[in-house]
């Protein structure tokens, strides 16, 4: 390459075209929106907003007002807020502004983060999210009208939701609009339902929604204004676990298709004007083979008492013409065989029990009774049931309540002598004061673990 060792200024000067520039110079101070920026990064964000909130005032017809206090937000986390500027500036902006369509990108992005949700629930251990957490951020009822946000997180949280030991309660009252707030999903996979009718509910709808969430729901309660047949019920709801109704026709009014072994708890109750029938009750306990625990008012004859064992073998808690007020302090378990807590009669005054069908039930389940509770009408009979008195084969050696304080008319004195003396264990006797006559005195006085 050549050096250029000598240059003739006055050839490179001639005819020479000279041009001058001239400009304001660059500002020292930066603009609101760096500045705005620059606070934000600093996580400043309060004079950043206020920055924003300036640009906005002094180009209310710009998009960059409206982006610079939309990122602002988006910084802090608060994406609904981002995304509330976003759209007062999509509104306020011309289509022509050159950030419109910077806003529209900027919405979008906003709108994809606040739609992600951190799923701890599912991932901490389920005892410290039943004890620690759910407790904190769960309300006691949820009301039908109103939408709560970690119910539809997704499948998992409803799960976790509903196992803590309170559960969840969503009532539902007369709107028409329940289901058009989101809470059909909740409802669908509820396992526990209480469903209360009058003469305006519709019949076959009822059964139909019974259908929809069959498939979760374990336990259902329902009082049907004798507008339901027992046998509706269990065909729209096969998995039940509990049921417990009031008003419902306790009938099977046609051959059912199949038992139900997974039913264990059962309570009908006013299930019709009169008592039911012998052969319909037969019908009805036959269905259920694991049956635990056992409520029905009106009571259909007391021979009934002396034939539970042969339908449902592993009834340990019968409540036969008296209710039970508070049905989840039950105790029972699905290997024991017998009935160990007895209450007959005293919800109906028509209720009658035969004093032989009565000492046969307490013979049956001798070895394995342990609370009984009287309170209907008995008559007597010529009943082939001796009544011996220590006689060790009809020994109650677990039993340890007996309460007869308001059993009407008169009970046999020697039903209840014999009962008190061979029950060696009893701790606890209820007696009308006209009971208390000799024989039945000198049995309790022979009680030794009754309190002095």
């Amino acid at each position: 390459m050549a050096v250029l060792e000598y240059i003739s200024w006055s050839e490179l000067l001639e005819n020479t075209n000279l041009t001058a520039e001239h400009a304001d110079s660059p500002p020292i101070r930066p603009s609101p929106y760096d500045r705005a920026r620059l606070f934000a990064n600093s996580a400043q964000f309060d004079k950043a907003l206020r920055d924003a909130a300036a640009i906005r005032t002094l180009l209310p017809g710009s998009g960059l007002g409206y982006l610079c206090m939309g990122d602002v937000y988006c910084q802090q986390g608060h994406y609904a807020a981002a995304i509330s500027i976003y759209d007062h500036g999509l509104e306020a902006v011309p289509d022509s502004d050159p950030y419109y369509q910077h806003l529209q990108q900027c919405r979008s992005v906003a709108v994809t983060s606040n739609n992600k949700r951190v799923d701890f629930i599912s991932q901490l251990p389920l005892d410290i999210v039943v004890t620690n957490i759910l407790p904190r951020m769960e309300p006691a009822c949820l009301a039908s009208n109103e939408l709560y946000g970690p119910l539809y997180v997704s499948r998992t949280w409803q799960k976790r939701i509903v196992q803590q030991s309170k559960g969840l309660t969503l009532g539902f009252d007369q709107e028409t609009d329940t289901f058009k707030t989101g809470h059909d999903l909740l409802v669908r996979f509820a396992p526990d339902l209480y469903l209360y009718c009058d003469s305006t509910t519709p019949h076959l709808p009822t059964l139909h929604g019974l259908q929809l969430i069959s498939d979760s729901l374990t336990h259902l309660h329902i009082d049907g204004y004798h507008a339901f047949e027992l046998c509706d019920i269990l065909e729209s709801c096969p998995n039940l676990v509990s049921l417990e109704t009031g008003s419902v026709e306790a009938v099977i009014s046609s051959p059912p298709s199949s038992h139900y072994p997974n039913l264990t708890h059962l309570a009908l109750h006013d299930v019709s004007e009169e008592a039911p029938s012998h052969d319909d009750v037969i019908d009805i306990l036959s269905l259920f083979p694991s049956l635990l625990s056992f409520e029905l008012t009106p009571t259909a004859d007391s021979s009934i008492l002396t034939m539970l064992h042969e339908y449902c073998p592993y009834l340990q808690v019968l409540y036969y013409g008296a209710k039970n007020y508070h049905p989840k302090k039950i105790d029972a378990h699905p290997n024991r065989k017998g009935i160990r807590s007895a209450h007959l009669g005293g919800e109906y005054i028509e209720d009658l029990f035969i004093q032989g069908d009565l000492v046969q039930f307490l013979y049956i389940h001798r070895n394995v009774l342990e609370t009984v509770e009287f309170g209907g009408e008995f008559e007597a009979d010529d009943s082939l049931w001796k009544l011996n008195d220590r006689n060790s084969e009809a020994s109650f050696m677990g039993l340890t309540s007996i309460d007869l304080a308001t059993t009407r008319p008169f009970l046999s004195l020697d039903i209840i002598t014999w009962l008190i003396s061979n029950a060696p264990n009893v701790k606890n006797i209820g007696l009308n004061e006209l009971y208390l006559q000799p024989h039945v005195a000198n049995a309790m006085i022979n009680s030794i673990h009754l309190p002095s």
